[in-house]
């Protein structure tokens, strides 16, 4: 039995109320993608993204379940973009015959090529950074996808998922990417010892992977009500739908933020939103240390923050290398900082960075916002 300190139930759903915020700017666009290598193949997407940002965004890809569509997923898809990503639903196969093989390629096409696609006034909104995640059928879907991207794919995430033809379960060797699972207990549709279960134990050891378990989760809690979904669970009285949306949202902007932004307290946020929550239980298998346990052994810094010209760097004699990521991912800096204890980023674009630091054994990321 888990020790946790937990939400009182009014609270929770005040929590879970307060977690659904559309920003402000917010917005919504219909595109079409074409693969020329499938014939021509026609991808149509839900796009949603933030109007307003100022600069580009990693773009998550999401897969919808059988027989579902993009628009059942407007709760979940709000919280992403409000996280900081752009968000791509896809929307191909949703008939009562889908081809999964077409739908894992087509959420692959769409997370490598939609940077490069994307134009006119929403030039510059997606970043090369992506990641897949999918409910149920989208879920092995993303597998699929995931297999065939490799490592230039940042992270996977499966609400539920579910077998597919070909087999996910026999895909899941070939992923590479940070993998995490969400999982209800209560899923009558695909149950967790039998769907998601597999699909997780089925990933390399080498991946990194976390397996997220909610006591009397449900398997249509992760797509908004009033979906066919729905139908298939019928009189269903385990986790409510708001409480199953406020954990999973936490948890797959907490693995997202980590792996695609290297966002230093998203890891932490992670592991603790397993320990503080009774209805959760997490499974991680990682070879690498938190984020938190990582700064606790190097106490670097770095100053000032904000910086205009000069960042300068106080770090210890352990340090080996160090490196600076843009939020979007691009490689801004890589050098031995024992012979550089400073950065001039003059003539950076203003926005957020990241320098992570590596020495024996030890790790370090360090945010810091670069002013105009």
């Amino acid at each position: 039995m888990k020790s946790c300190t937990c939400l009182a139930p009014v609270a929770l759903l005040l929590a879970a109320t307060a977690l659904f915020s559309v920003p402000l700017h917010a917005q919504q666009m219909d595109w079409v993608l074409v693969d020329a290598d499938r014939n021509d193949r026609e991808i149509p997407v839900d796009l949603r993204f933030d109007a307003e940002a100022q600069a580009a965004r990693p773009l998550v890809v999401i897969g919808h379940g059988f027989a579902m569509t993009s628009g059942d997923y407007d709760d979940l898809s709000a919280e992403l973009v409000a996280a900081g990503f752009t968000v791509a639903l896809v929307d191909t196969e949703s008939g009562l015959a889908p081809s999964h093989a077409d739908f894992g390629l087509d959420m692959a096409f769409v997370a490598a090529h939609a940077a490069e696609e994307v134009g006119g006034d929403l030039e510059g909104l997606i970043s090369d950074v992506s990641a897949l995640v999918g409910h149920s059928m989208g879920g092995g879907a993303a597998w699929l996808g995931a297999a065939e991207m490799g490592e230039s794919l940042g992270a996977v995430v499966g609400w539920a998922p579910a077998e597919t033809t070909p087999s996910a379960l026999a895909a899941a060797t070939d992923i590479a990417a940070p993998t995490l699972v969400i999982s209800g207990t209560a899923d009558a549709i695909t149950p967790q010892a039998t769907q998601h279960l597999p699909l997780f134990d089925a990933l390399s050891p080498a991946t990194c992977r976390a397996f997220a378990s909610l006591e009397e989760g449900g398997h249509c809690g992760f797509a908004d009500s009033g979906t066919l979904c729905d139908l298939g669970e019928f009189g269903f009285s385990g986790m409510s739908r708001a409480i199953q949306q406020f954990h999973t949202a936490a948890l797959t902007i907490a693995w997202l933020q980590h792996h695609l932004l290297g966002a230093p307290e998203a890891w932490s946020d992670f592991e603790a939103h397993g320990e503080a929550e009774a209805a959760v239980s997490l499974d991680i298998t990682c070879s690498t240390l938190s984020l938190a346990e990582e700064g606790a052994t190097m106490n670097a810094r770095c100053f000032p923050n904000p910086v205009r010209e000069t960042l300068f760097l106080d770090l210890p004699s352990s340090t080996a290398s160090a490196t600076v990521h843009s939020s979007d991912g691009r490689i801004m800096a890589h050098w031995n900082p024992t012979s550089t204890p400073r950065i001039d980023v003059a003539t950076w674009p203003a926005g957020v960075y990241f320098l992570t630091l590596e020495g024996h054994r030890q790790r370090q990321t360090l945010r810091f916002i670069k002013t105009p």
